[in-house]
């Protein structure tokens, strides 16, 4: 007896959970609805996902080998474990073919090199896949992308892929929504864990790198701006030492009356404009610690294409007043020429980017941290970097 498409997406499912591999995925393939839709259904011909659900179509299942049904599945899996829709919406509303095959060549590279022999899974016909991009995030591919010129009316490399991305949906949840989707995934991610550890199965690398610890940059943050800006001055109990209370020592702390300028270079490409109030108010708070003599915004993008100081009794205005001001474009030497040329000189530098850089990092004569979102695969030759996720 021939298995209906919901049969065959069940089987498959239950594959998936039984392999050594796999076994990581298992609990986020219980999440949100799954629906098969009719063969002549006008918008969902192959597959689709709204990063919690899925939709498959009933004639391309029924196109597709057992092993290309467990490669679909699991494409649409990852989608939800990756958070794509939400992560790379930025991307999308740029441009929304080139989004799509910035988050399937992640996807496809991670699925094939699980298995290069095809020994479980092989990918369905026509799929966007690169391995140039083995390594990279979604964000850099889009823009290699544009820069090859890919996306809407351009070449991608590879296919045209066989998903698609319900980006509308994805949008359309509120802030708690999507807050519940992502706890949802996580302890599924780690239930998934643990079931894999009992088998002991390590799982795919880029899986598991989803449960790995993050750092709080909040406290690199505030540690770098009060480590630099300590400066010379006295000790008051007006203000007591932090670092102390946790264990009810009351000691002061060190007012500075030397304390310089405070530089953050924002970069006002990708998706840094959306992080931008967060940052913000975190910084906020280090001020009303630090207490630099001024903080200037420089924002830029391939040159700085907005200045603005602050002084003390401005620094709770800074998220109501700022202008950002930027497009395309990541060249960071340009904040350091810039100081230069204008005779800036900083107690330290804070650069929020995207760590896509294109050229010189730049010659810097001040202690910086580099604020790096989304992009785990940043590095810089000159001075700290802190990781942060969106």
């Amino acid at each position: 007896m021939q298995l209906t498409a919901n049969q065959r997406l069940t089987k498959a499912a239950v594959a998936i959970m039984r392999h050594d591999e796999w076994r990581y995925i298992a609990g986020v393939l219980m999440l949100g609805k799954l629906e098969v839709v009719d063969a002549d259904h006008p918008k969902i011909q192959t597959a689709c996902t709204d990063g919690l659900n899925s939709w498959y179509n009933e004639g391309f299942v029924d196109k597709l080998s057992d092993k290309q049904l467990r490669f679909l599945r699991l494409h649409e899996e990852l989608h939800k474990a990756f958070r794509h829709l939400v992560t790379w919406r930025w991307m999308w509303k740029k441009d929304p073919k080139r989004a799509n095959h910035a988050c399937d060549h992640v996807i496809n590279i991670v699925l094939v090199d699980s298995d290069p022999h095809g020994a479980f899974i092989l990918p369905p016909p026509n799929p966007v896949h690169d391995p140039k991009y083995r390594g990279w995030d979604a964000a850099r591919i889009f823009n290699d992308l544009e820069d090859e010129g890919g996306g809407q009316g351009g070449q991608d490399s590879g296919g045209d892929g066989f998903d698609t991305h319900d980006w509308e949906g994805a949008e359309a949840m509120t802030a708690e929504e999507e807050q519940a989707a992502a706890q949802e995934v996580d302890r599924a991610l780690r239930q998934g864990a643990l079931a894999a550890g009992a088998s002991g199965s390590g799982g795919p690398r880029a899986v598991g790198e989803l449960l790995e610890p993050q750092v709080r940059w909040q406290d690199v943050l505030r540690d770098f701006v009060q480590q630099q800006c300590a400066g010379a001055g006295i000790s008051t109990y007006r203000r007591p030492n932090r670092r102390w209370l946790h264990r009810g020592m009351y000691l002061p702390s060190s007012v500075s009356e030397t304390v310089g300028e405070l530089v953050i270079g924002a970069d006002m490409s990708g998706s840094i404009a959306a992080e931008l109030p967060a940052m913000f108010t975190e910084i906020r708070s280090v001020l009303n610690t630090v207490q630099p003599s001024a903080v200037r915004l420089l924002y830029w993008d391939t040159e700085v294409c907005q200045d603005e100081v602050y002084r003390p009794d401005q620094y709770h205005t800074i998220l109501h007043t700022t202008k950002p001001k930027g497009g395309g474009g990541t060249t960071p030497a340009c904040v350091p020429a810039y100081m230069v040329a204008n005779k800036i000189k900083p107690q330290c530098v804070i650069m929020l980017t995207d760590g896509h850089i294109y050229g010189s990092h730049g010659d810097w004569d001040c202690p910086v941290l580099w604020v790096s979102i989304d992009n785990k695969s940043f590095t810089s030759p000159t001075g700290k970097v802190v990781h942060v996720n969106s």
